[in-house]
């Protein structure tokens, strides 16, 4: 039961991986605000932290 739990958390942080940036790029044509590495970071730091719980 543990491992199916394990990979589901796996798939579920793969689709936001997935998804994030397209959001962020979608967002940011939108606004005509360009990307900065300050948001990438947290968004990274996000994902380590989810990473870590899962």
């Amino acid at each position: 039961m543990k491992i199916a739990t394990r990979l589901l958390s796996m798939a579920m942080l793969l689709c936001v991986l997935a998804w994030a940036p397209f959001y962020r790029l979608v967002m940011s044509i939108r606004d005509g605000i360009s990307l900065t590495w300050m948001d990438w970071q947290e968004d990274l730091e996000v994902f380590r932290k989810l990473w870590r719980e899962a």
